[in-house]
């Protein structure tokens, strides 16, 4: 919306050229930069809240981010301090462009920030998967000594193991990944993949104790 307001009070100062116009588009243009700096500032400390609290994420992965963080916030903060103080186009312009120049290196950190939290979750997930696959296991062996038949439930076992053997092959190939962009999908990827190994389990689980 910011941006959308600011492109009108463009479009009404190269079509009429006047004074008023011309700070409309100043004051437009310099909220929006703003907010950009803000959103991105937000953003920051999302991630790294979120790495607080994610399980198997050790803290000096998540405090090593947190430095990391406050140091592009802080950055962010002078740049916004050159929004604010700027008095025509030209110096908003000089500001946005510092700004752009940054940019790509923090959209890095941030995402170096969300890979780490992936793997942390994948690799937590994976982990309790494991204690389903012994109770399963463990539940058709008791079974199969008092002679039931658990032939299906051995398929469903074979399938939920598939689906794991599918996520260490993404996790694998996760690491493999040199933009962390297509490392997070496949991340993300492996994550569904264990996520729906763990959930068949469960489902053998309840089929078998009624629950």
């Amino acid at each position: 919306l910011a941006y959308q307001n600011y492109q009108i009070a463009k479009s009404a100062f190269l079509t009429y050229k006047t004074l008023s116009t011309q700070n409309e588009a100043l004051e437009k243009m310099r909220h929006t930069l703003l907010k950009r700096t803000d959103v991105l500032t937000a953003y920051l400390t999302l991630i790294w809240e979120k790495m607080a609290i994610t399980e198997s994420l050790d803290k000096e992965t998540a405090n090593a981010f947190q430095g990391i963080a406050q140091k592009e916030q802080a950055w962010l903060t002078d740049n916004q301090k050159k929004i604010s103080a700027a008095s025509n186009i030209a110096d908003l312009n000089t500001a946005a462009d510092e700004f752009t120049s940054r940019h790509s290196q923090i959209s890095k950190e941030a995402n170096l920030g969300i890979t780490q939290i992936l793997f942390a979750k994948t690799n937590l997930t994976y982990s309790k998967s494991g204690d389903f696959f012994g109770r399963v296991s463990e539940t058709l062996s008791r079974l199969e000594d008092l002679g039931e038949d658990t032939t299906f439930y051995r398929r469903g076992l074979s399938s939920a193991q598939a689906k794991a053997d599918l996520y260490l092959d993404k996790k694998e190939a996760a690491g493999k990944e040199t933009e962390l962009i297509r490392t997070q999908k496949t991340l993300q990827e492996g994550l569904e993949y264990i996520r729906e190994s763990t959930n068949n389990l469960k489902e053998i689980l309840n089929t078998i104790t009624g629950l």
